[in-house]
């Protein structure tokens, strides 16, 4: 469909963080992780190809977790080395690195340099453990915007 319709942009997002068996099974994840992007970014021939680099992984309901620490929000945020399978992450980036598609990484805003908190300002970021709530993700237009227009240009 892709190359029927030559989109101007392309943009790839995954959950790059199983839970559980994979078809194929779980060995040598990352590897086979790499391949199947790569192998699907090469088939895409024509337009500018972004890739979502995942949001944190909460690992837990939000919600939950703010219902017992109602005084304290930061008890619920989850420590940054643990919100991402960075083995998979790594996997991404080799397989964007070899095929000209280009990174979009909104962890910035997700995340200060120690943990990924679930609330920011006064608006709650995750209406569950991976999903951002609709209101956050409107927050996130211009910063989204400010890093896919000039794959546009």
């Amino acid at each position: 469909r892709i190359d029927e319709e030559q989109p101007d942009l392309v943009i790839l997002a995954n959950y790059n963080n199983p839970e559980g068996p994979l078809m194929g099974g779980n060995e040598n994840l990352a590897h086979r992780w790499q391949e199947g992007l790569a192998s699907t970014l090469s088939q895409i021939d024509g337009p500018e190809v972004a890739v979502m680099k995942d949001v944190p992984d909460q690992q837990r309901t939000p919600r939950l977790c703010l219902s017992q620490h109602v005084e304290d929000a930061r008890r619920c945020a989850v420590p940054l080395e643990d919100a991402f399978v960075e083995e998979l992450v790594r996997a991404e980036d080799a397989a964007i690195e070899g095929t000209g598609a280009h990174r979009v990484d909104l962890t910035d805003r997700l995340c200060n340099e120690e943990n990924c908190p679930v609330i920011i300002g006064n608006t709650l970021v995750y209406r569950d453990g991976h999903h951002l709530t609709e209101t956050f993700s409107r927050d996130l237009t211009e910063p989204l915007w400010e890093q896919l227009e000039p794959l546009l240009e």
